[in-house]
């Protein structure tokens, strides 16, 4: 089965990054799910598997949600558009 009005498959990954100095910028960037400081980025890939938008880098406890509602990746979307995510991404209503 094809997916027509499916356009981008969407996921955040997590880079670790060394222990910044500043405490809020620690604080920003410890991830609960890596036990550790990174930086996540959202990327959005097409069905074809091209990557098609990556976000800025947000600070590791930054929800998957608020990335995609402030990204700019919605921005990009047209209305009737669907997304493929996993269940991180719970923003049916943005």
């Amino acid at each position: 089965k094809t997916f027509q009005s499916c356009m981008p498959v969407i996921d955040c990954f997590e880079i670790a990054v060394e222990n910044p100095k500043d405490l809020k910028a620690r604080a920003r960037t410890y991830s609960q799910y890596k036990s550790k400081k990174t930086m996540k980025y959202l990327m959005g890939t097409s069905p074809q598997e091209v990557i098609s938008f990556i976000s800025k880098g947000w600070g590791g406890r930054t929800t998957d949600a608020h990335i995609t509602a402030n990204s700019g990746f919605l921005d990009n979307l047209l209305p009737g558009d669907l997304i493929l995510a996993d269940r991180g991404f719970t923003i049916q209503n943005q």
